[in-house]
């Protein structure tokens, strides 16, 4: 048997660069598209808002999408053919330890090592604007772009930032947010080591993360503050300018600070909130943004001030629990489904927001045990046991049905039917191997959701590549790029007879080109033959002939033409462009300059986001 491969698909929407434009021609990939310019041995992808994320099994990454504040992690020319910002290309960064995890958020990509540490690189907004990155750095500035990873400086002290109060005064002035709460001094981390710190997880919001380190007493949180998200105290808009600042740069809490009486089990993120389980009790907790009731506690507070328990998570093992802008998803360890917030994107019918969990009960109904979850900015994937992928989103009725954007467009749980996808490009590269086709040849080893697009990668795919090298020496044919995109967007998808037909067509007319190519070699052989012989008689007369004469002897006037040799430059040019083949002009350097929506000055660049 063949040794099969792993390959990206990806759809959705790309008006904002997060499609390959050299893979996806149109604006929107209704349907998964191959990007079979990476490496074989890919094994995860993740997804930002507008970005995407893809790691080898060695740990080399390749980032494209939209670049805003640095998020590729690398940096990006839009007016160049080099280092394109919207094609697959390797991040030139070497990591000191192995991959543990990464996470994405809208404008931040983070890595956590084995070894503990974090590096990340983009930066934070919130409702004002741009926040920046710590540098992290002697100055330790917020930057407002970062292209480049950077390790998080981690410290046992609230707060890292010069201007920020010492980590006593800070605990202690953010008390009245905790005011039933005690806070036991004897925990303080006044003996403990900066250098010391491991983190073993972290998890990406839209725009803030949180780390959990060793010990399972700390978690540490930077980001977007507005509403609470990073565990801060909440602040009025007349002292944003301030605060806001002051919680980009990491601040450490310890779990006797939120008055728990249990340790931290493990930290999980939606879009604005941020939720804890603690150990032994197994008690859920969140705080942050409430919209559409995305914090699960049962209030509808806009803004959820500090940490309240969901009670029907509680004293229950979550598997994973992720969430949107305006909804939440958790799967327990018993294969039961919960979701709550936006009644648009809850999976089944409903009269209004859930302001705590519901189950969604469809994969219990159906016999399916839940495989992994995962959630873009309004819809959410699902990826069973037995290999299916459903996903379900806002409840919007804009593409045609038997479409997969169409499935995440549906508010409730729809298969996307992957295995006719990549059996497609299956039956292009291999015609005559049926024996790939196999549906359990055919699997999903990754998979995550943006905020309008989606990402997987199917194992055992033996693709053809095609060798689109970024450079300015390298020119291919449009002509059979042009070819390639028809053949890929092909919808008799259920007829493998007339699929194998084109592609007899197409090796057909490739022998008819490759017999007239080489018939017109022949002739040209020929009349250079031809042109030798009469070189050589009229060498043989003894006549004074010179090398430009000789060029212009006219057979029929037997007479040595000198009225040719005057003729202006530009005509001699138009008869050799003409005698060129036709091939010829189809030829030229791809640029994404050509495409005027990829530009930095696209309104489209950036997208609202609701509230």
């Amino acid at each position: 048997m063949k040794k099969l491969k792993n390959t990206l698909f990806i759809f959705g929407s790309g008006e904002c660069g997060q499609l390959p434009p050299e893979y996806c021609t149109d604006y929107v990939q209704v349907n998964p598209t191959a990007i079979p310019n990476l490496p074989n041995d890919i094994d995860e992808v993740i997804c930002g808002s507008m970005h995407t994320i893809i790691k080898t099994t060695d740990d080399k990454l390749y980032s494209f999408g939209c670049n805003d504040m640095g998020v590729l992690g690398r940096k990006t020319y839009s007016s160049g053919i080099k280092d394109l910002e919207h094609s697959p290309t390797l991040i030139n960064f070497t990591f000191p330890s192995k991959i543990k995890k990464i996470t994405c958020g809208d404008n931040h990509t983070a890595i956590l090592l084995e070894n503990g540490k974090v590096y990340i690189t983009g930066g934070f907004r919130d409702y004002c604007g741009v926040l920046g990155l710590p540098s992290f750095g002697e100055k330790n500035e917020l930057l407002t772009k970062s292209f480049e990873f950077i390790e998080i400086q981690f410290s046992y002290n609230n707060n890292n930032n010069n201007n920020s109060n010492n980590n006593n005064e800070g605990i202690l002035k953010s008390q009245d947010s905790y005011e039933n709460h005690t806070y036991d001094k004897s925990n303080n981390s006044i003996d403990l080591k900066d250098e010391d710190i491991k983190i073993i997880n972290i998890i990406s919001g839209e725009d803030h993360l949180i780390c959990l380190d060793e010990s399972h007493e700390y978690i540490f949180t930077m980001g977007n503050s507005d509403s609470c998200q990073v565990c801060n105290n909440f602040y009025e808009q007349e002292d944003s300018e301030e605060q806001r600042i002051k919680y980009v740069y990491p601040n450490c809490y310890h779990y006797t600070y939120f008055g728990f009486e249990n340790k931290f089990e493990n930290i999980y993120c939606g879009g604005n909130n941020t939720y804890v389980q603690l150990e032994n009790s197994l008690d859920v907790y969140g705080i942050g943004r409430n919209a559409y009731g995305s914090c699960g506690v049962s209030s509808k507070d806009n803004i959820i001030k500090k940490f309240e328990k969901i009670q029907e998570l509680s004293q229950k093992k979550i598997n994973q629990l992720c969430g949107g802008q305006s909804f939440t998803v958790c799967l327990l360890n018993n294969n039961d489904l919960y979701i709550w917030g936006n009644r648009e994107i809850l999976g089944m019918e409903y009269d209004d927001d859930a302001y705590s969990p519901l189950e969604l009960d469809f994969f219990k109904k159906n016999n399916y045990t839940v495989k992994n979850i995962t959630c873009g900015t309004d819809h959410c994937l699902v990826l069973t046991d037995n290999g299916k992928l459903f996903g379900w989103g806002t409840g919007g009725n804009e593409f045609d049905e038997n479409t997969s954007l169409a499935v995440i467009e549906k508010n409730e749980p729809s298969e996307i039917d992957f295995f006719k996808f990549v059996k497609k490009m299956i039956l292009k590269c291999n015609k005559n191997d049926s024996e790939l086709l196999h549906q359990n040849l055919i699997q999903i080893v990754s998979f995550a959701g943006g905020s309008s697009h989606c990402a997987f990668i199917s194992s055992h795919i033996d693709t053809d590549r095609v060798s689109v090298k970024r450079g300015y020496d390298e020119i291919y044919d449009e002509d059979m790029l042009s070819k390639k995109h028809k053949r890929d967007n092909n919808n008799n998808y259920n007829d493998i007879q007339n699929e194998n037909s084109d592609l007899e067509q197409i090796d057909a007319h490739d022998e008819i080109v490759k017999k007239y190519l080489e018939e017109k070699k022949n002739q040209i052989q020929n009349e250079d033959d031809k042109m030798d012989k009469t070189y050589k008689v009229n060498k043989n007369k003894g006549k004074d002939h010179t090398y430009i004469k000789d060029t212009y002897y006219d057979k029929s006037t037997n007479k040595y033409s000198t009225k040719d040799m005057s003729q202006p430059l530009d005509k001699i040019n138009e008869q050799s462009e003409g005698s060129n083949l036709p091939s010829e002009q189809n030829k030229r350097r791809r640029s994404v300059k050509t495409k005027s929506y990829l530009s930095n000055e696209s309104p489209t660049r950036k997208q609202p986001r609701r509230s």
